[in-house]
């Protein structure tokens, strides 16, 4: 998604101290994650991605779910089961869902602008990104 809206974003580095690569740069070997109950709605969802789409016929969008698989996450080994109505509310992510709404619907937009072209059917103005950018991080 990011690299066809071609959205100036930030990303953490999965780099820890010593160079080796890490999951998330919130987890310690020896006592696992060290912000859980202030965790961001990422590592809530995780190991389930959310992903929104708004089709040109619908009014509204539309949400849906999926799998990420990776190595590392020993939670697939576990033999119990859920719904993803159930993860999502053991989690505590409706809150966030919620106040999120917004922003998804904007990155949903400049993505649409990229792939069918903004108006006149124009590429976003390297201006407009930097713009974006700015207004949507606070990294001071």
């Amino acid at each position: 998604m990011w690299n066809r809206a071609e959205l100036p974003v930030a990303k953490l580095s999965m780099v820890d101290a010593e160079g080796g690569q890490n999951p998330s740069v919130f987890m310690d070997a020896d006592s696992g994650c060290t912000v859980y109950e202030d965790r961001p709605v990422f590592c809530r969802y995780y190991p389930l991605g959310l992903a929104t789409v708004k089709m040109m016929s619908d009014t509204e969008a539309n949400d849906f779910y999926f799998l990420v698989k990776e190595a590392h996450c020993k939670g697939h080994d576990e033999p119990d089961e859920q719904t993803v109505a159930d993860f999502r509310r053991g989690q505590g992510v409706e809150e966030y869902d919620a106040r999120n709404r917004g922003w998804m619907n904007i990155l949903m937009k400049t993505v649409s602008w990229q792939i069918l072209g903004g108006p006149y059917g124009q590429e976003m103005d390297p201006r407009t990104k930097k713009m974006f950018f700015m207004a949507t991080r606070d990294l001071a």
